[in-house]
């Protein structure tokens, strides 16, 4: 992967220079961009590659995505970029002539077909760590599952393979266009449409905006609005609290499901070891966060806790060889010895969690925190210093440790955010206690343990969107499963 990302910008580059007008271009280099940690630089090409607000409707989406990883976006410009979006979307599928599919049979409580829109339907991908165990419980008996799979057939594996085999129904839609996706969809009489992609790679919300189910809901792969006026919920896949500004951020109506712990560990057998300090003498910090979410807030941060603790160590890992110079000239210009600091590839999945062995406490990054890799490291015992910002994906990491009775590793501010990393580094003796007893709480707070199985909440979540739509009511929010609150 970094010689790809390193040899994509110079391609960009050159081409630039011979065509420098070429919007393809422009927008290829803006995401190269975005992908080496330089996000700042990327966005401002993908704003160059926008020509007409309604015709490149496109690349509205993918900057929406970038703009969340920004340290310089407000949520407001996030909201308005995702509107952008929307705006050409829809004067697209106004000039198409489908209707969509409406069901004539509105009994509450009958069996619905629920169908499914990704292009992450696998292992090892931040939708299969959060999505599989919610589909492995939920009720055959109560809901007919439908999956349009969007993903190419090199990303396969055996996660697609246990979707497929579990599914009602199985479609491979890659190569077929939305007039064509919402006919099928239409065809299968789906009743509640579901989207796991949001504006991430491989998504369709081309269709989506064709209204082609009673109720269509965003759910798991994306942390912002879609943008779409005809999205009619949004369903949170980490606790959250209510909030009215949250919730003015997006187009859709939200859902603030609280699910019992149900994130995909089992690949991981690895134990968890003592805290590495009391073995070594020093501290180390560390972070397993993809590098479009490091930005110079982030490494300010990350600088002011190594010169805070002077003996401390950090380890940064799932980073690209290609961008290794650029995160060590950033630090060392913020006064790192170098030799302090050990970067690392993207690794096989048994050896980056067993890299978390070799960690006392993650700093996680920001605005864009960290999801998959925030439950990872609880699962190896890590605690993962992090803060809550104004947006639903800000709050992401801070939500997991909540979940886990860890809301001492949370800060507010950034200044917040570097005091608890340094006063954690003092505390190894309660570090190391924590640790040992991480995967203990994790297993505690899985499905049956508590008083509502995942389930059951999913299932109350699609029948409460079901009962609005026979009653002809409008989408509202609602909550669905154990009350939560970031004070809690």
């Amino acid at each position: 992967m970094s010689k790809t990302l390193d040899h994509a910008e110079y391609c960009a580059r050159q081409a630039m220079a011979l065509v420098p007008n070429n919007q393809q271009i422009v927008g290829l280099l803006g995401g190269c961009l975005c992908e080496q940690a330089k996000t700042d630089e990327g966005i401002a090409f993908l704003r160059k590659a926008i020509r007409d607000p309604i015709s490149d409707y496109y690349v509205y989406s993918q900057l929406a995505f970038i703009l969340s990883h920004s340290k310089n976006a407000t949520a407001q410009e996030l909201m308005d970029c995702h509107l952008a979006y929307a705006k050409g979307e829809m004067a697209w599928a106004a000039h198409q002539t489908f209707e969509g599919y409406r069901p004539l049979e509105k009994s509450f409580d009958r069996k619905l077909r629920i169908g499914f829109v990704s292009g992450d339907l696998r292992y090892w991908h931040p939708v299969g760590f959060f999505f599989t165990p919610i589909w492995d419980k939920l009720d055959r008996e109560l809901f007919e599952l439908y999956c349009y799979n969007n993903s190419p057939s090199y990303l396969r594996n055996a996660g697609t393979d246990h979707f497929e085999a579990t599914s009602d129904a199985w479609r491979d839609i890659q190569y077929v266009n939305p007039i064509e996706l919402a006919e099928m969809i239409k065809t299968d009489k789906i009743d509640i449409l579901i989207d796991l992609s949001g504006h991430t790679g491989y998504n369709r919300l081309s269709t989506f905006a064709l209204k082609h189910a009673p109720i269509q809901i965003s759910w798991v792969g994306y942390h912002t609005t879609t943008g779409l006026p005809v999205m009619d919920y949004y369903a949170t896949i980490f606790p959250v609290a209510k909030d009215p500004v949250i919730e003015a951020q997006f187009t859709e109506k939200l859902i603030y499901l609280s699910l019992p712990n149900s994130f995909d560990n089992k690949e991981s057998t690895i134990p968890v070891n003592p805290l590495p300090a009391l073995k070594n003498g020093y501290f180390t910090f560390g972070s397993f966060n993809r590098p479009n979410k490091v930005n110079d807030d982030v490494l300010d941060a990350w600088a002011e806790i190594l010169k805070r603790v002077p003996t401390s160590r950090m380890r940064i890992g799932n980073m690209p060889s290609a961008i290794w110079a650029h995160i060590i000239e950033n630090l060392h210009r913020r006064g790192i010895d170098i030799n302090r600091v050990k970067l690392f590839e993207n690794m096989r999945l048994e050896h980056y969690f067993q890299a978390h062995n070799d960690v006392d406490l993650l700093l996680n990054t920001f605005p864009f925190t960290g999801g998959t890799v925030t439950n990872h490291a609880v699962w190896m015992g890590v605690p993962t210093i992090s803060l809550a910002g104004e947006t639903l994906v800000s709050r992401q990491g801070a939500s997991i440790m909540q979940s886990c009775g860890l809301s001492a590793f949370i800060g507010y501010s950034k200044d917040e955010f570097i005091e608890k990393a340094v006063l954690w580094s003092s505390k190894t003796n309660e570090l190391n206690a924590i640790r040992l007893s991480l995967r203990d709480r994790v297993k505690a707070a899985s499905d049956g343990a508590g008083k509502v199985s995942v389930s059951d909440c999913v299932g109350q979540m699609w029948r409460e969107c079901w009962r609005r739509y026979c009653l002809r009511l409008e989408p509202e929010s609602f909550s669905v499963g154990q009350p939560y609150s970031a004070d809690q």
